[in-house]
């Protein structure tokens, strides 16, 4: 048991060296078996739940579940009548039916998708927050001052699709290196969210409605989060 827990931990540590050297040949099978994982979290994030409609849909199936079940129970002639778990078991299978039926139109949707899709390229899901940590811990860790970083920004792929969106600002520091980083979303003003990777800030996120306020923040080596917090306390 000892021995199948320590090759469990060193192909882990296998895994998370090879994918941090940016190796798309180990990324592709990753981000098939694990992809799904941020896609549920991000997707949650931006969940509501609507009451009414959840409501509705619990009662339905209640009724649903009754009245099967009276039903059978009529119609059923054999000893000891219609049981219960009979009517669970018919009711588990139909809503299988139905959830696997919705996964094929998702499969046949994303295939048709992926072949008018380039290939081969793992990270044409990637979203603006995954692109800044990956901005970051590369300005961070390999030897680039911000105007070699703005010119592969310029360059990248993926930037420039996350970009159509978005306003990817590096912040230089007196000696050229990269102070910090901030996405801005494009458009109005109160949508969306504006997030900041900073040596001394550290990550965060505000509304983008105080996207000025935070890039003149991480312009001046500050805490976007402790200005923000500052001018609401001025204003109360």
């Amino acid at each position: 048991m000892r021995r199948a827990v320590n090759a469990l931990i060193v192909a882990l540590v296998l895994v998370f060296v090879v994918m941090s050297m940016q190796v798309w040949i180990v990324q592709l099978p990753f981000a098939l078996a694990f992809g799904w994982i941020p896609f549920i979290r991000e997707s949650f994030a931006a969940m509501s739940i609507d009451w009414v409609a959840s409501g509705t849909a619990v009662a339905c199936l209640l009724a649903l579940a009754l009245g099967a079940h009276a039903l059978a129970r009529r119609l059923s002639a054999g000893p000891g009548g219609w049981r219960p778990r009979w009517t669970f078991s018919a009711l588990l299978g139909l809503f299988t039916i139905f959830a696997s039926g919705t996964a094929m139109i998702g499969v046949i949707h994303q295939t048709i998708w992926l072949t008018r899709a380039p290939m081969l390229d793992i990270e044409m899901g990637i979203s603006a927050r995954s692109l800044g940590d990956m901005l970051w811990h590369e300005a961070k860790n390999k030897p680039s001052d911000a105007a070699q970083l703005r010119a592969k920004i310029a360059a990248d792929r993926t930037c420039m699709r996350i970009e159509e969106a978005n306003r990817i600002i590096v912040v230089p520091s007196a000696d050229g290196a990269v102070e910090a980083i901030a996405i801005i979303p494009r458009g109005r003003a109160d949508d969306g969210a504006v997030m900041w990777w900073s040596g001394r800030a550290g990550r965060g996120q505000a509304p983008a409605a105080a996207q000025v306020v935070v890039v003149r923040s991480l312009e001046r080596g500050e805490d976007p989060a402790a200005t923000i917090a500052d001018a609401e306390r001025e204003i109360r």
